[in-house]
């Protein structure tokens, strides 16, 4: 039975083929009889029934993404696609009727309603199966929105009543002597939402447009006669439609977007600020080398947290060695005031109940630098004077400081043991106390370390 019905199908398919089909004058002519009427141009035609009874349109449809074509087949109340059964960019009309015929759309007698209505009654899903839905889209869009552009380029919607950006087309000359058109859009701001920079004359074909938030959106771009008016350009319009159909609204759309992004990525500035080791207008106090306090409101930075939206150069800001403090004056007056960790200057802050003491210092043994390094080293264990601390930067980046010692010594991160084992036999200063016994990397040595040298090295 399959069989039969595969040799039927090839059977009619074949006689279509091999019938002569014309289109002439405006009528459709098969094996030299006149069978309908047909009339248009340029890939849009309305065929009608010898007695005028009936009539359909059929469009040729083609994709931008990917370049398929085919057939939009509708009449007053349906609309359905049509895959082309051969197809000639030469002969367009005569390869739709081919099409129409091979359905039965079209017989000898004209178009067949019964044929016509069982074609609309199941729909061939032609545009998701070419991927063309933000084409139509983009159609649908332009109908419902009424846009036009009229001869200076203003795109308007709702017919005339609401303008909404402007359109330019360029002309100039490229190498080899082409003329070139370069299309603009423009947002009522004067900011281009998108461009297509280079279309030669006489060419079409596909054409990416570039937008201000560099996305490409494809253009099958049509070709133009050079005198022809910007509203009446059917590109200028396609490129309008495509933008539209994408989400680009015009308006003061460019002004909103980039505002929108500055607010995230102002979000996002705040998010990395707060899971930084910077300290910003934390509560605590500053105490400077004579003793004074000063409590409000504590900064200080130890890693460059980039603004994205501030043009600062910071290649030459001393992070870690600064702290400043916000606070009132007696005459109740908000000051700032800025104090250096080479001034013998300590502070302390609040962040989450506990407090968290630092200490400008000097310390010996930086790997980083041949001299002796003044920067805030975060306090982690104090008794007596002895004190062990750590760079904010690392997690066991180690320095002590013994009461009788005016700078920090730097106990872990050393490329060679030997230099580590001279500055501290150097640093204690005490026979008693063995390098190779201690555990320097880690706080318990530390602490075990402090307690040695306050048994076995008090001068």
């Amino acid at each position: 039975m399959k069989q039969k019905l595969l040799l039927v199908l090839l059977l009619s398919v074949h006689l279509v083929f091999s019938q002569e089909i014309k289109v002439k004058k405006g009528e459709i002519l098969l094996d030299a009889k006149v069978i309908a009427k047909m009339e248009g141009k340029l890939g849009n035609y309305k065929i009608t029934n010898l007695d005028g009874t009936t009539s359909i349109s059929a469009k040729l449809k083609k994709c931008t993404e990917n370049g398929f074509a085919f057939i939009e087949v509708l009449n007053d109340k349906n609309t359905n696609y049509l895959d082309f059964e051969k197809f000639s960019p030469f002969n367009v009309d005569r390869s739709i009727v081919q099409s129409l015929m091979s359905k039965k759309i079209i017989t000898d007698q004209g178009i067949d309603i019964n044929k016509l209505e069982e074609f609309f009654g199941v729909p061939s899903n032609l545009l998701e199966k070419y991927g063309c839905l933000q084409a139509e889209a983009g159609n649908k869009i332009a109908t419902t929105l009424n846009i036009k552009i009229n001869n200076a380029g203003e795109i308007t919607k709702g017919g005339d009543s609401e303008l909404i950006g402007n359109i330019a087309r360029k002309i100039y000359t490229s190498q080899g002597d082409f003329l070139n058109y370069q299309y603009e859009v423009f947002d009522l701001d004067k900011k281009t939402v998108g461009k297509i920079e280079t279309v030669i004359m006489g060419f079409g074909g596909v054409k990416e447009l570039s937008t201000f938030d560099k996305k490409i959106v494809k253009v099958d771009i049509e070709k133009i006669a050079s005198n022809i008016a910007i509203d009446k350009d059917p590109n200028a319009m396609k490129i309008v439609i495509n933008l539209l159909s994408n989400g680009y609204e015009l308006g003061h759309q460019v002004n909103a977007v980039n505002e929108a992004n500055k607010e995230v990525i102002r979000e996002k500035y705040k998010e990395a600020l707060k899971n930084s080791i910077n300290l910003t207008d934390v509560n605590g106090y500053v105490i400077d080398a004579d003793g004074k306090h000063v409590s409000g409101q504590i900064s200080s930075s130890f890693e460059e947290i980039k603004n994205p939206l501030v043009n600062n150069d910071n290649s030459n800001y001393a992070y870690g060695k600064e702290v400043s403090v916000k606070y009132f004056d007696e005459n109740k007056k908000l000051e700032w005031k800025k104090y250096f960790s080479k001034n013998n200057i300590r502070f302390a802050v609040n962040k989450t109940g506990v407090e968290e003491s630092y200490l400008g210092l000097y310390a010996k043994g930086e790997t980083t630098s041949i001299l002796d390094y003044s920067m805030f080293y975060k306090v982690l264990y104090e008794k007596d004077g002895y004190l062990i601390l750590k760079d904010p930067k690392t997690e066991n980046k180690y320095v002590i400081k013994f009461p009788n010692q005016e700078k920090g010594l730097y106990v872990t991160d050393y490329k060679k043991a030997d230099k580590l084992k001279k500055n501290f036999t150097e640093y204690v200063d005490c026979p008693s106390i063995v390098f190779e016994n201690y555990e320097l990397n880690s706080i318990d040595g530390l602490k075990k370390l402090i307690g040695d040298v306050e048994v076995n090295c008090k001068k």
